[in-house]
């Protein structure tokens, strides 16, 4: 079974090879767990009455969510390239 630090392992090892920096690497850190930790406060607000397909629609619904911002990312990406990534 992962966890979480193993995931944030080779996630930092990633940003470290990137060149971020060692404060960047810790706020990182934050908002990693911190997401973690809202994902499984909402997996904890499922009932324990509801049959597999009500779960597994919530679990669609956050998976539909990710998929969504990471598409919204990339636009946004896209649209500022020639600006400079983080222009407006």
């Amino acid at each position: 079974m992962e966890s979480l630090a193993r995931v944030w392992a080779r996630y930092e090892q990633g940003l470290a090879s990137a060149g971020a920096t060692l404060a960047q690497r810790q706020e990182m850190q934050k908002a990693f767990y911190n997401g973690a930790s809202t994902l499984l406060a909402i997996l904890k607000t499922i009932p324990d009455d509801w049959d597999g397909e009500r779960g597994a629609a919530v679990l669609e619904g956050l998976e539909q969510e990710c998929v969504d911002y990471a598409k919204l990312a990339i636009a946004k990406y896209e649209g500022q390239r020639g600006k400079g990534f983080g222009q407006s």
